[in-house]
């Protein structure tokens, strides 16, 4: 920030490079980066909510699918949005691909008794 303020206040880059004991090229890279607090591309669809609440949905019964959510979150909610949406949101939350094991029963003459 103070090295902008320096180029704005006409100081050259050697002045700068020994003034914050840096070389010229670390003033030249910070003078000439682009302003990166903008934020780019189209907003989301979803607000922070609105993903918790899929990934409450996901992690409560994990057998639903994206298509379920996103059709119990326009029918409780009045959310609507695809079924990507709700795959990207899941996958943000490193919840990927949930489906639990269907493990067979144990019929009880096989389990052995200690």
């Amino acid at each position: 920030m103070t090295i902008i303020r320096g180029r704005q206040m006409g100081l050259d880059m050697p002045t700068l490079a020994k003034q914050f004991k840096t070389s010229k090229s670390v003033i030249w890279a910070t003078s000439n980066t682009p302003n990166l607090s903008k934020a780019t591309g189209r907003p989301l669809k979803t607000r922070s909510r609105d993903d918790r609440i899929i990934v409450r949905m996901s992690k409560k019964n994990p057998r639903l699918t994206s298509t379920d959510i996103n059709s119990e979150l326009k029918d409780h909610y009045g959310v609507q949005v695809s079924k990507d949406t709700v795959k990207r949101r899941l996958r943000h939350a490193l919840l990927f691909r949930r489906h639990p094991v269907n493990k067979p029963m144990i019929p009880e003459k096989t389990v052995q008794l200690d």
